[in-house]
């Protein structure tokens, strides 16, 4: 449960005051790195594992959005589910203000970190890892990962690429498992429709064919990170 302290706080219920919780804990995080003079030195990332789970009956009792306008919730395979907000925080090293539409995975951080600490690693880590340092610390830097692979907690698997999404069953793939009678796999372009509400996947059968290609590949190899340079 939330802390005392928060309780009914964010006329959002028990999950709402969680975050009031969450922003006050690391509100006391931050002013003690400043206290101690590390702050500007401190690289803070702050992001979640998946979206809210967020039911009809708490927008309507609480009239809130936990995903925003994100179709579905936690265990779903939309992006309700997948989609976070990732926010980092290097006075001395990041530009205050800077934004990044680089694809990102939170698998990402192992290949991340261990470049920016030098550390090398083999074959058997990292397998699905990218490092995104360039998109942190240069001015017009990107992540070099071209796509993302992402599973439902009913397995139902889905692939990113060039702003399209393609996932290859229909319904929601979650605890509830919303179906869509009228398609059997479903495809959204994300640059014009993050909210996932028109299904191209007659129109744009195409690129389906090649997306669902790019996910049985991925699928069938060891790893979807390029090898590390030391193995090269």
């Amino acid at each position: 449960m939330p802390s005392e302290a928060a309780l009914d706080k964010s006329g959002a219920g028990p999950y709402g005051d969680f975050v009031v919780d969450l922003d006050t804990h690391l509100g006391q995080i931050i002013a003690a790195l400043k206290a101690s003079g590390l702050y500007d030195d401190t690289l803070i990332v702050f992001t979640s594992d998946n979206g809210s789970r967020w039911e009809d009956f708490e927008i309507e009792q609480y009239e809130h959005l936990a995903n925003g306008s994100l179709r579905g919730q936690k265990t779903e395979i939309w992006e309700g589910g997948h989609r976070v907000p990732l926010i980092v925080s290097w006075p001395a090293r990041i530009e205050a203000g800077k934004t990044n539409d680089s694809l990102i995975s939170l698998t990402d951080f192992f290949a991340t970190f261990a470049e920016l600490t030098h550390q090398s690693y083999g074959l058997d880590s990292g397998e699905d890892s990218i490092s995104f340092l360039a998109a942190l610390l240069q001015p017009s830097g990107k992540s070099d990962r071209s796509d993302l692979i992402m599973h439902s907690s009913q397995g139902v698997f889905a692939i990113r690429r060039q702003g399209w999404k393609f996932i290859e069953k229909a319904g929601s793939g979650g605890y509830l498992w919303e179906e869509d009678a009228t398609a059997t796999k479903q495809l959204y372009d994300l640059d014009h429709d993050v909210d996932e509400s028109e299904n191209l996947i007659t129109e744009r059968s195409q690129i389906a064919s090649e997306l669902q290609e790019a996910l049985n590949s991925q699928r069938s190899k060891s790893r979807s990170a390029p090898m590390p340079e030391t193995t090269k």
